[in-house]
C-alpha cells in the first residue's frame, strides 16, 4: 500500500473510516443514507473486535510496542494492517487498522468501546 494512502486514511475521522468500511464489506448498504451506513460499519466492527484483539493485542504487542508511542500514525496503520492481513483481506484490512488506530489500541486491548 502507498505511503500517500496510508496517510490519508490515518487522517481520516470515525465517520469517515466507518463510511469506507460499509463501502468495502457491503457495497449495497443504501449510498443516499450515511448513518445507516455507518451504524452497518460499526456492528459489523463490534461483531469482529474480539478476532481483531485476539490479533493486535496477543500476538501483536511486542510488534506494535513502539509505533503506538512514535506517533507516526501512518506506520502504525501500515503495521497494524500486516497484523491483521492474515485474518482480512483486500483492501477492507486498511480500513480496519486505521478503525483500529483510531479508537486506540489501549483502548482496544483493555475493552473499552464495547
Amino acid at each position: 500500500m502507498e505511503s500517500s494512502h496510508l496517510s490519508r486514511l490515518a487522517q481520516m475521522d470515525t465517520d469517515g473510516l466507518l463510511e469506507l468500511l460499509a463501502s468495502q464489506v457491503s457495497p449495497q448498504v443504501t449510498p443516499g443514507e450515511p448513518e445507516r451506513r455507518r451504524k452497518f460499519a460499526e456492528v459489523w466492527f463490534e461483531n469482529r473486535k474480539r478476532q481483531i484483539r485476539g490479533v493486535l493485542c496477543a500476538d501483536g504487542k511486542s510488534k506494535l510496542a513502539g509505533l503506538d508511542d512514535a506517533g507516526d500514525k501512518s506506520a502504525l496503520v501500515g503495521a497494524v494492517a500486516d497484523l491483521l492481513a492474515a485474518h482480512f483481506s483486500g483492501p477492507v484490512v486498511f480500513t480496519i487498522a486505521a478503525l483500529s488506530v483510531r479508537v486506540g489500541l489501549t483502548r482496544l486491548c483493555a475493552g473499552g468501546d464495547e
